[in-house]
């Protein structure tokens, strides 16, 4: 799996390879593409000794990720001369600890760890105060630490939120200070017993740590820590953490085995630590890294308990109601249960039986869980004192519907000092969280319980270190990505050598192995840097900006709805370009998508459970507009529909509803044109069946050589929309109304979008809207580098015919003219969407009178001014019995 070895006649093999391969070849003549390069090559070389040495050799062109200065130094300093780029990251590294009580059902199953099967006892791991006090053992030495290992590339991290996450990240958290002192009272009251250093701890159930069993079938006494071989530093970082809890414990700085000391380093292959960690989820403590996103949803995927299955991102398994109700709260925009922190208190004072408190809410009887305890986030335990029983402690006031309004107490309830009565519930009416400042206070709650209950014990976050060769130009850096960001595709496709402004190759570093590339089943970033070129998102991101930039998804919108059983909802509605299409030249319509959807919820693999855990199918408007039916809600949940076209049915059906068959496939393997039958192949096929729609196209990949292959995508959509003058432009109606398959202009508007493709220049151009070849529009925009604009234009609604008309938008600049081109039907006023402008729209106008909102987000606004009033009226008259032909 893991080849770390160096082909001596690669060049030969390569130069053969090549040959034989679609490419380019000649630089073209001309200043501008997008992607400019002909090919990528690449070359795997890790660990970072051997892609030195490639990058001395000039074997790589790049060099990605680089995590220690004695690599930036090296290579940015004669004779190398190499350029450095660095930017904070959204990046993570840390010890994950399993807080569960026992093993889970998957233990073992993907990997023997130890001999552990369903049910070993993971004690005291599952002990809040004992994973607190692990930090505290450590606390500043990693200030010392991080810079000895790792140099400037590394900053400190005590939270699971980066700084680069700058409105996420909680400002007021402090480092965790190294106190041993505090760290042995954290124990104490936890009810252990022992001496600093004194290898004489006894746990709270009375056995003595050091005979903590690791290995039931050996009776090896140990607490297992794993780190990933392939990464020397990241051994040796765990490895100071390792020798500090021995010191504390035993009285000895150890941590390789052989040692009588409990806590024992394991250094073990990556993917062998994911199938213990995220598949069996039976270890003890790890360290892995993250590289995260600009949104923080990733708490939800790392510590809920929906997302505690096999191969999700929940490995400590912590479970724990407070937090489990605001992370859902937080990354469903509504709460669902509710936590009333602090509620009565603090103490010491008495309750006095026969006392009312009423709740913030109406709550579901018997769904209550109420104990003293002190602030939910603390340093001082236990957080639980004591639980109050129903009919014991206390009973439900209900009101008329059955619904608890308050509490009555049985008894008198004494609160000790500094302790409060905390309350939580199922709430009778799930209520939505709308502004983004309490989204803002909920992520910061979160932090503050994760930073004392330690399921993660954060170490430090990467800046992004990357390197280019002298004469290359253009990357494209971003905050929290960093300029060779494997999620976004503008440094890919903009870099080029200086002197060859389009064509050439660069044969770019990556850092680690590739074990798959299924597209679902790839689990690292080396992995996911590949099939990130192939593919095209409904969005990309802004490298600059962050913010979304419509994509293949020109356009969308959420509407409210209602689940199968009640529960609120939503229709994710896209509308989609008429001009994509697949690697192997057939056009891209809602179809491929609708049919994508419905695969992956056939097969339901657990690395997509965050699409098809709420999916309940799609509706197709038209052949570029359909819906997609969720029943959840909130702008996180958006996120998880906004793929591109990733599974080609032509390629995938064979697979439909057999998740195993399918996770079996390995279509970079497999030649198109063995697999798809000949009357369906398109016309330009691609080499393999792991194709997309992206500028890329896959080409080989030879685990031998440890390289891959792709070349520029001369047909992508995109390079063709944005020919020659580098904008792209589109048009989209402005509802999801059909006429059959053609998109339905029933308002007075139509909705164009502009994109600057070109990611270094500001670009001024014109822009002219036509219809059927006359000029209904025309203007002067200027976009920044990735800027997008999208907006409406009024079409002459006084005059315009109802059928079927061509529009263009034309946009010219300096370097030439672009123009895209749509059919669609126009019949302004028929609100009903039935084909003829009648009573009936009328009456559905005349009833919604008076109504204000998005314009775009009810039928009857005809001419989109945010309110329904009588220029709706009197513009549906207007059109009264007009008919399409």
């Amino acid at each position: 799996m893991h080849r770390n070895f160096v082909i001596k006649l690669a060049i030969v093999i390569v130069a053969s390879l090549l040959l034989a391969q679609p490419f380019m070849g000649a630089v073209q003549a001309q200043e501008w593409d997008f992607p400019r390069l002909d090919e990528i090559l690449f070359v795997i070389k890790y660990p970072y000794t051997v892609a030195i040495e490639a990058a001395k050799a000039c074997e790589i062109d790049t060099y990605v990720g680089a995590i220690r200065t004695d690599e930036v130094e090296t290579l940015k300093n004669p004779p190398y001369n190499w350029t450095v780029t660095a930017a904070p990251g959204f990046h993570m590294c840390y010890l994950g600890v399993n807080c569960r009580d026992v093993t889970p059902p998957e233990s073992g199953a993907y990997f023997n760890y130890h001999n552990r099967q369903p049910g070993f006892p993971l004690y005291p791991l599952n002990i809040s105060q004992f994973r607190y006090a692990l930090e505290l053992m450590v606390g500043c030495d990693k200030d010392v630490w991080i810079p000895d290992i790792y140099g400037y590339i590394n900053v400190r991290l005590d939270t699971c939120v980066p700084p680069a996450n700058v409105y996420w990240y909680h400002p007021g958290i402090t480092p965790y200070p190294k106190d041993w002192d505090a760290a042995a009272e954290i124990l104490y009251a936890a009810g252990f017993t022992g001496t600093i250093g004194g290898n004489d701890w006894v746990m709270p159930n009375g056995v003595p740590l050091n005979e903590r069993v690791g290995d039931p079938a050996t009776g090896e006494y140990a607490i297992y820590v794993m780190a990933p071989e392939e990464a020397p530093t990241s051994v040796e970082v765990t490895r100071r953490h390792v020798k500090n809890w021995n010191l504390f414990f035993c009285g000895q700085e150890v941590a390789d085995p052989p040692h009588s000391c409990i806590f024992k380093l394991e250094v073990i292959s990556f993917y062998t630590e994911i199938d213990v960690a995220f598949g069996n989820r039976d270890h003890d403590i790890y360290f892995l890294c993250w590289g995260l996103g600009r949104f923080p949803t990733y708490l939800y995927w790392f510590f809920h308990p929906e997302t505690d299955q096999p191969y999700l991102n929940n490995s400590p398994g912590f479970d724990y109601r407070p937090l489990n109700l605001m992370i859902k709260a937080f990354y469903e925009c509504r709460w669902f249960e509710y936590f009333e922190k602090q509620w009565i208190g603090p103490g010491p004072t008495t309750v006095a039986a026969g006392t009312e408190v009423a709740t913030q809410y109406a709550f579901e009887d018997g769904t209550e869980e109420i104990w003293i305890g002190v602030d939910h986030a603390s340093p001082n335990f236990p957080w639980r004192y004591l639980d109050l029983q129903k009919d014991v402690d206390y009973e439900v006031k209900t009101d008329a519907e059955g619904n608890g309004v308050a509490i009555v107490f049985l008894r008198d309830i004494d609160i000790p000092p500094d302790y409060y009565i905390h309350i939580c519930y199922d709430l009778v009416n799930d209520i939505p969280i709308t502004e983004m400042e309490e989204l803002r206070q909920l992520c910061w709650d979160i932090q503050e319980i994760l930073y004392y209950s330690c399921p993660y014990l954060p170490i430090y976050s990467r800046n992004y270190h990357d390197l280019y060769k002298p004469g290359l130009t253009c990357w494209v850096p971003s905050l929290g990505y960093g300029s060779a960001a494997y999620q976004l595709k503008w440094t890919y496709g903009s870099i080029h050598w200086e002197g060859t402004p389009v064509g050439g190759s660069v044969r770019w570093h990556l850092p680690g192995p590739i074990d798959t590339l299924h597209p679902w089943l790839a689990e690292s970033v080396y992995e996911v840097t590949i099939l990130n070129r192939i593919y095209d998102g409904m969005m990309e991101v802004d490298a600059y900006t962050h913010a979304d930039i419509p994509w293949i998804g020109v356009k969308y919108k959420i509407l409210d709805w209602t689940g199968p059983n009640g529960e609120p909802g939503m229709i994710i509605q896209w509308w989609i370009r008429n001009d994509v299409t697949w690697q192997d030249g057939d056009p891209v319509t809602v179809d491929d998508l609708i049919w994508q959807y419905d695969f992956i919820n056939s097969t339901r693999p657990s690395q997509l459970f965050d699409v098809w855990q709420y999916y309940h199918g799609c509706i197709k408007y038209n052949d570029y507009c359909f819906g997609i039916k969720v029943n959840a809600t909130g702008i996180w949940r958006f996120y998880s529909y906004t793929m591109g076209p990733i599974y080609p049915r032509k390629v995938w059906e064979p697979f439909y509803g057999d998740k195993e068959a399918a996770e079996a496939f390995k279509p970079w393997e497999v030649a198109y044109t063995d697999h798809v039958p000949p009357e369906k192949q398109g016309p330009t096929p691609p080499p393999k069946c792991l194709y997309g729609t992206g500028e890329w196209i896959f080409d080989w990949y030879d685990p031998t050589l440890g390289m891959v292959r792709v070349y520029k995508n001369t047909n992508w959509w995109g390079r063709l929309a944005a020919q020659p003058c580098r904008q792209i432009p589109a048009i989209h109606a402005p509802t999801e109304a059909n006429y059959g398959d053609m998109s339905k202009v029933t308002k007075t508007v139509v909705g164009l979008y502009t994109f600057n493709l070109d990611t270094k220049a500001n670009c001024t151009h014109t822009w002219t809207l036509k219809m059927d070849g006359e000029i209904i529009a025309t203007g002067e925009q200027e976009l920044k580098p990735l800027e997008f604009h999208n907006w409406w234009e009024a079409l002459p609604w006084q005059t315009v015919e109802p059928g079927i008309h061509t529009f263009t938008l034309e946009i010219t600049n300096e370097y030439g003219t672009n123009v895209y081109t749509i059919e669609m039907a126009v019949l302004i006023g028929d609100v009903d969407n039935n084909n003829i402008v009648n009573m009936l729209d009328l009456y559905y106008t005349a009833l919604s009178f008076g109504w204000t909102g998005d314009p775009c987000c009810v039928p009857y606004d005809i001419n989109t001014d945010g309110i329904v009033n009588m220029l709706d009226l009197y513009i549906c008259a207007l059109k009264f019995g007009g008919t399409l032909p």
